[in-house]
């Protein structure tokens, strides 16, 4: 009987009923117009879905049930908190030999690689305790590598960092261990939130471009023996300036069983002689890729089974010994240092950024979108019917109400599962707009109606 009505209804309405189709369809290729020709737009609404998505993430990788993926993790954590700066009479400079005694742990340990998250652009008194670890790393032929952080300044040129002659030193038997390295870590433009990390910039070194990596790719690099790749990437990002490839070329590299995009960017920074203003400093850059380049944020910042505090390594030597073939982030959690981001999982210390940005290519965990042809065809395409059989059996508002509830929970059932194991993100947000945008035109063909009826009678 039910079946029955329902028949008859989209029979008497089947004009009605194609036209709603057609809507969809309209509807549909405003939606791909502007993900195309509007970046910002497309940016915020992919933003709005994985944002939720990362939130819940992290919140069940901060559960008991996740111990033993932790226990896994690639990445683990040496902060200097602030009760550490406290004891240490909150020191203008991090203490080397404080540096230098968790660079020999993680070192003697046999971590994969020690991320130093601490600029070393100035001299500090102890910094012959740190030079004496670094000598004998190298001399001893230390498998473990060391990534710098340094930094670019406006005029296009490489700070100097307190170690440069070490770090250009090779071991005894001719291996390089110690590498610079940028903590690039982008934020959205429209709300500021640090979601994506960039993987290289330009800096110039007698008047030649040269690329200096992202801390995060590079360490991620350098665990599965990679380098060489990366050298090589770098050669042919610099010979674009030559061969005047076209600016939407990208180049790839395998990491955590990914293939990882690396984009290309301007191969030259300004002029050391034009005068830049910070914003203008800013824009050096361009945006990092929305998928491929985004951070998820699966390390909770809490967890003692990542983190050991700096003051706890003899307390913690069963846990140490969890170091080995893991990337050591090193860095200050302490909130007096201004070095906290907001991210989709919360306001978090600069080191818990890096070190998650480090994970998520370790472990093949960068997000992807779902494929053009059962995001548009198959998944819109059952949504546009449903949308237009909705309209068909309920007036314009309840339409909206229902098939937006409908289609955001449907969506969100499907999406957070495969986002969670595979990376493949479908946006699930998108019929909020899709139906608000639907009735808008649903009204209006009504009023139009209306106004005809209207008109008729009078004549």
């Amino acid at each position: 009987m039910v079946f029955d009505g329902f028949r008859a209804k989209m029979k008497k309405n089947r004009a009605k009923f194609v036209l709603n189709i057609i809507l969809g369809v309209l509807i549909l290729f405003i939606v791909v117009c502007l993900e195309h020709f509007w970046w910002v737009w497309e940016e915020n609404q992919t933003n709005y879905g994985l944002d939720i998505l990362a939130r819940i993430e992290n919140h069940l990788y901060s559960e008991p049930l996740a111990t033993h993926e932790l226990a896994k993790s690639s990445v683990y954590f040496i902060e200097i908190t602030h009760e550490d700066r406290k004891n240490w009479k909150y020191p203008e400079l991090t203490p080397r030999d404080k540096l230098a005694r968790m660079i020999e742990n993680a070192w003697t340990r046999n971590a994969a690689v020690i991320v130093l998250d601490i600029l070393m652009e100035k001299a500090e008194k102890s910094d012959s305790k740190m030079e004496k670890v670094l000598h004998r790393m190298l001399r001893e032929n230390a498998a473990t590598h060391v990534i710098f952080p340094v930094s670019i300044n406006c005029d296009g040129l490489l700070v100097r960092n307190r170690f440069d002659e070490l770090i250009d030193t090779l071991t005894a038997d001719g291996r390089q261990i110690f590498h610079r390295g940028i903590s690039i870590i982008e934020a959205s433009g429209s709300d500021l939130i640090n979601r994506y990390w960039t993987p290289y910039q330009v800096y110039m070194r007698a008047n030649h471009p040269e690329i200096l990596w992202n801390i995060a790719l590079l360490a991620a690099a350098i665990r599965e023996d990679k380098l060489l790749e990366l050298s090589r990437i770098a050669r042919e990002i610099k010979a674009t300036n030559e061969t005047r490839m076209p600016q939407n070329t990208e180049f790839t590299i395998m990491l955590g069983g990914k293939s990882m995009r690396i984009p290309l960017f301007a191969t030259s920074p300004p002029a050391a002689n034009t005068s830049i203003t910070t914003k203008e400093c800013d824009r050096i850059r361009l945006h990092s890729d929305i998928y491929s380049q985004r951070i998820r944020f699966r390390l909770p910042v809490e967890s003692p089974l990542i983190r050991i505090t700096a003051d706890k390594f003899d307390e913690k030597e069963n846990l140490l010994q969890e170091l080995s073939g893991k990337v050591v982030v090193i860095g200050n959690s302490c909130p007096d240092l201004g070095d906290y981001h907001w991210t989709p999982a919360g306001r978090l210390a600069g080191l818990h950024i890096l070190g998650n940005a480090i994970n998520t290519l370790v472990e093949g965990l960068q997000p992807k979108h779902i494929p053009w042809w059962l995001h548009y065809v198959v998944i819109e395409g059952a949504i546009i019917v449903a949308a237009a059989t909705l309209f068909i059996l309920f007036p314009s508002l309840p339409a909206q109400v229902i098939g937006t509830v409908l289609f955001v929970s449907l969506l969100f059932a499907i999406s957070w599962p495969v986002y969670l194991y595979w990376g493949i993100f479908v946006n699930f947000t998108i019929p909020v707009f899709g139906m608000s945008l639907h009735r808008f035109f649903a009204d209006l063909e009504e009023t139009i109606k209306n106004k005809n009826t209207s008109n008729c009678e009078h004549t």
